[in-house]
């Protein structure tokens, strides 16, 4: 079997008709069994790529054909948030769901059951979705995938948002079910795939695998790269002779130090410290935190999956109308509260365009309205995002990596003394995060703070005067970098 994409031209209209260019004249073929990674900048057409090789999709110009195929070849796609994977409200109706449209033979819960522990899955059976930790979903969703029989697997930057643990577990779990045949692995590990040689071409290894990555390592894992730059393809090889996405050297950072006597910006006593077992709270407790963030000052927040971590910036911002402990913003009216930036970009925007969008922040805490188009042009700007290209798009067209600079640019707009930014490198290209470490280094001289959740460590080093690590609702390290890398157990508890 072979997918071929002959001469693939895609383009999106905007809300005035004006045409915006995706892919350009992309020709390549993929032969089944294959595994190879789809990389490049953001907007570059990666997921467009992806969507015409599954046949979600039609091309404007060109045309994608599948041989060997005697009815439409619909692949299966996994999508970056884990969130938008699963539609059953239990592990063991996702499945069902699946099998239900196949034509594979029943799908009683006995033998959905039985599917499930094919993929060594059977212990999340009874599980809510809602209850899975990020790379549960994700593997969850890879399994049914799977299930489902498709000949072909998009994976669209799925460990984007996952802790490292998580994120090593699910590659391994990504290339085990890719690989999976009629064995099949013990009930709560991972697939243990049948040993046999694989080549391209040969339609008993397993399905084709297209893995699209921001992660120069993961793509390496994968025998064959294809680079994508402006909608056309800038490399098409394998991977060891690919010259990689960003220089290997890591940018030098220089961080303004705070004053010793800078003022404080936010303070919390004993947050969250409850005696009662019932959390008045739909999202994780947070145990007796005290804590302070000064002028200034950079700060990085790491933990596991569920230790707290958004929980207790929403906290910070403010956000929620009720708290155990106490929390205050010295001197810092309520329109001037901390500014957040949350995990996933496409929840944050809202409006029609993305000038409207960027534009709101500042509107909505008074901006003058003659003010109000500049202040979101140059946030644009500084983020990457030209306003005469992308000010007049709806911000629910843009790539993953374009919403995450457009969200950027909504609290880029609105001046505040503290900021609160969660996984703000997820999916943005190195240029992106050239612009987005600029930003910071900016806020910290004019006097602001931030604080950084991130799994990324290194990222964070670079970026982050000191550290806290949270686990289980509590902040279980408080300090400088170099005093936690003489902490093995505490780093241990975040994968390190």
């Amino acid at each position: 079997m072979q997918w071929r994409c002959d001469h693939v031209t895609v383009s999106y209209h905007s809300d005035d008709e004006r045409p915006i260019p995706a892919l350009a004249e992309v020709s390549l073929t993929i032969v089944s069994g294959e595994r190879l990674a789809i990389v490049g900048p953001n907007g570059s057409g990666k997921s467009t790529l992806a969507l015409c090789l599954a046949g979600l999709i039609q091309p404007t110009h060109g045309r994608v054909v599948v041989d060997g195929l005697h009815e439409p070849a619909y692949g299966a796609i996994v999508f970056q948030s884990p969130e938008d994977n699963l539609i059953g409200a239990t592990v063991l109706e996702e499945m069902m769901l699946t099998l239900e449209h196949t034509s594979l033979p029943g799908t009683d819960e006995v033998a959905v059951r039985a599917e499930l522990e094919r993929f060594g899955l059977g212990y999340l059976a009874g599980r809510s979705t809602d209850s899975l930790s990020g790379g549960e979903k994700q593997k969850v969703a890879v399994a049914c995938a799977r299930a489902a029989g498709r000949q072909l697997i998009v994976l669209d930057e799925p460990t984007s948002h996952l802790d490292p643990p998580s994120r090593r577990e699910f590659l391994a779990f990504s290339e085990a079910a890719a690989e999976s045949g009629p064995s099949r692995g013990p009930k709560s590990g991972g697939l243990k795939p049948p040993v046999r040689e694989r080549s391209a071409g040969n339609d008993d290894c397993g399905p084709t695998l297209v893995f699209i990555t921001q992660y120069e390592e993961e793509a390496r894992r994968l025998p064959r790269v294809i680079e994508l730059n402006a909608g056309r393809i800038a490399y098409d090889g394998p991977s060891s002779g690919w010259k990689g996405m960003v220089d290997p050297r890591p940018r030098v950072i220089s961080l303004p130090v705070p004053p010793e006597d800078a003022s404080v910006i936010v303070s919390a006593v004993d947050l969250g410290q409850c005696d009662s077992p019932a959390w008045p709270l739909p999202l994780d407790p947070l145990r007796g935190i005290t804590l302070e963030v000064r002028a200034g000052e950079a700060v990085g927040l790491c933990g596991p999956i569920g230790a707290g971590k958004t929980t207790l910036a929403f906290y910070l911002a403010g956000l929620f109308d009720r708290w155990l402990g106490q929390l205050n913003w010295p001197g810092m009216p309520r329109r001037e509260r901390p500014v957040v930036l949350i995990q996933f970009p496409e929840r944050q925007l809202f409006c029609s365009t993305v000038i409207d969008d960027v534009a709101a922040g500042p509107r909505a805490r008074g901006g003058r309205s003659s003010d109000l188009l500049s202040a979101a042009r140059a946030a644009l700007d500084r983020v990457g995002l030209p306003p005469d290209d992308f000010g007049h798009r709806s911000p629910f067209d843009l790539s993953g990596g374009q919403k995450r600079r457009a969200a950027l640019a909504g609290i880029v707009a609105i001046p505040s003394r503290l900021y609160l930014l969660d996984e703000p490198q997820a999916a943005l290209d190195s240029e992106g995060l050239e612009r987005l470490e600029s930003l910071l280094q900016e806020w910290l001289g004019a006097g602001s703070a931030y604080v950084i959740i991130s799994h990324d460590l290194e990222f964070l080093r670079r970026l982050t005067h000191r550290v806290w690590v949270m686990n289980k609702g509590r902040i279980i390290f408080d300090g400088p970098w170099e005093a936690l890398d003489s902490q093995p157990v505490i780093l241990a508890s975040i994968g390190f």
